[in-house]
């Protein structure tokens, strides 16, 4: 995978981009989202739709409220994919950023991602992640600090939650097949030779609080991926283990008790995604509430 560091002094007009935003019961967070979006945005350069699927609370209602008028859908099914296979229906512009409802992305974000794309120089992009980290287990911390350093060293996105893809790009699959990794089985659309990874551009991701909650997310994760290898869809299948990078850190005293903690936490959910099936979206629901304080980065 590329890097790109952006240039602050480049003053090129904004490009005009579609975001598509799938929604599930994201009614207390939709709004923050919209609203670091839409800040500082030019006229006419966003393409905002939040596609809401499946909801039983007000996600429909509160970003038709939202001031900057994004464009709704509604359909009946909980389906992340679907969502995505009707916002892209809907959409009419490229670049294209596929965006999660309890994921915040600002507009200068969205320009750093949309500009490489509309110049042709990848067919896909992603932020680095920023995580929020106050009110979260001193393990959660752990284990995020453990995985940020084995994704860079891959060369895995990192954008947790928020990717772009150029008309190029998209045009590498049809329609985003039902599976639980609809992030990775596009990832793995494309060589890394590819992708970019956008640096000092940072999407603001809400992790569990617990590690309880961890466990849960990293065994949907597991699931996911292990139903994407089956279904032969991937072109180019995600990087090898992380053994070496682990025994790396652990020499680490900073490090070794994340050390500790990741493998115990995958090794877990590697078990539990065997026999564990749950057809909804299952996130930490913490993580939707409105953050309280300051940021930081794992």
């Amino acid at each position: 995978m590329s890097r790109l560091d952006p240039r602050p002094h480049d003053l090129a007009p904004p490009v005009p981009v579609t975001v598509v935003i799938p929604a599930h019961d994201e009614a207390s967070v939709i709004g923050r989202c919209l609203t670091t979006l839409f800040a500082g945005a030019a006229p006419g350069e966003l393409e905002v739709i939040v596609v809401c699927n499946g909801c039983r609370d007000d996600t429909a209602a509160v970003a038709r409220a939202h001031p900057a008028g994004p464009e709704g859908l509604e359909l009946p099914v909980a389906s992340k994919t679907a969502a995505l296979n009707a916002g892209d229906r809907r959409a009419t512009r490229f670049p294209r950023i596929y965006l999660d409802a309890d994921v915040e992305a600002p507009i200068s974000l969205v320009r750093q991602l949309a500009r490489p794309l509309a110049e042709q120089h990848a067919a896909y992009a992603a932020p680095l992640a920023r995580f929020v980290l106050q009110h979260r287990s001193s393990s959660v911390r752990a284990y995020l600090a453990v995985a940020r350093v084995v994704a860079r060293r891959r060369g895995e996105p990192s954008g947790g939650g928020v990717f772009a893809l150029s008309v190029r790009g998209r045009n590498r699959f049809g329609d985003f097949p039902d599976l639980i990794a609809d992030d990775q089985f596009v990832v793995q659309q494309f060589h890394p030779s590819e992708r970019l990874t956008v640096e000092n551009a940072f999407a603001t991701v809400h992790p569990p609080h617990t590690l309880g909650a961890l466990v849960r997310t990293r065994t949907r994760v597991y699931r996911g991926n292990q139903e994407l290898a089956r279904s032969g869809l991937a072109r180019h299948p995600a990087a090898g283990g992380a053994t070496s990078t682990l025994l790396d850190l652990i020499r680490r005293p900073r490090h070794t008790w994340g050390v500790m903690i990741y493998v115990a936490v995958n090794l877990l959910a590697r078990a539990l995604a065997r026999g564990h099936h749950d057809d909804a979206w299952t996130r930490d629901r913490a993580s939707r509430r409105r953050p309280i304080g300051g940021l930081s980065a794992a």
